[in-house]
């Protein structure tokens, strides 16, 4: 049985307030949208992917994704707990006209949209996530969707800016973009030539830049395409998904789930079918 899908929007909503831990539901290839979206984590740690830089998830950092900005989950862990919030295309303007004494704007190219609340500020931001996400009357559900929009951004802008900022190297991206393919077979040396750098210099440079190895990456990157698969797939043989997730055996899904997610295949299936 499907699970009726949390990103939908509500009947007569402007977008969605999704309080987001269930792996099954993580977007995983790289993709945008007309939304303007907003996340704040509160549990767990990742990364989020960009074209051009990369944002470290940490319980109380709040990122702001920008409508046309192509972004991937990356290296997330199995306890991630996080708001995710979708504003339809009219919040956007209004954002812009609600920021336009501020030196820094919505948008802005080259600005690292990822900082830390402090303590206060994220309970207050949580309890506004909740008392919104809760409501159901679609005039007041909006009103709550204006309110966090304004509110989210205040928080971001008095909160400081991050110490650690990673744009990637040009060559990087090129190689991230041929990794979303599961069912690729290009080699090290494929990858380096594709960048323009040597597979010793592509190899340190990707480590030091997403934080895991490229055979690491590849792994997460099987995961979640499986992940997504038995989202919409709940029937199908786990066997014939983790092949068509680009894993080769049975035996090399089964050790790399059990590790990144902290439960084997059947357990993580079971509960997932009790929670649908």
């Amino acid at each position: 049985m499907k699970a009726r899908h949390p990103f939908e929007t509500p009947e007569g909503g402007g977008g969605v307030v999704v309080y987001l831990s269930e792996q099954r539901w993580r977007l995983t290839e790289w993709h945008s949208h007309e939304r303007l979206e907003m996340n704040l984590v509160l549990r767990g740690s990742g990364s989020l992917l960009l074209e051009n830089r990369r944002y470290r998830l940490l319980p109380g950092h709040l990122v702001w994704l920008w409508p046309g900005e192509r972004h991937t989950p990356f290296n997330w862990s199995s306890d991630m707990l996080m708001w995710i919030i979708e504003w339809e295309p009219p919040y956007s303007r209004k954002l812009l006209k609600h920021a336009r004494r501020h030196p820094l704007q919505p948008g802005q190219p080259d600005v690292f949209f990822c900082r830390k609340l402090d303590e206060k500020a994220l309970h207050r931001m949580q309890g506004a996530l909740e008392a919104v996400a809760a409501e159901d009357c679609p005039d007041t559900y909006n009103l709550g969707l204006e309110y966090l929009l304004y509110a989210l951004w205040d928080a971001f802008i008095k909160a400081p800016a991050m110490k650690q900022e990673t744009f990637l190297h040009p060559g990087l991206q090129k190689v991230l973009s041929r990794l979303h393919d599961t069912q690729g077979e290009c080699t090290l040396d494929d990858l380096a030539r594709s960048a323009g750098l040597s597979p010793n210099h592509l190899s340190t440079l990707f480590k030091r830049q997403t934080g895991m190895s490229i055979p690491t990456f590849r792994n997460h990157q099987r995961l979640q395409a499986f992940l997504d698969i038995h989202r919409k797939q709940p029937e199908t043989d786990m066997l014939n998904l983790a092949l068509d997730a680009g894993f080769g055996s049975y035996a090399q899904f089964y050790r790399v789930f059990t590790r990144l997610v902290g439960q084997n295949p059947r357990s993580w299936a079971l509960h997932v079918t009790q929670q649908a």
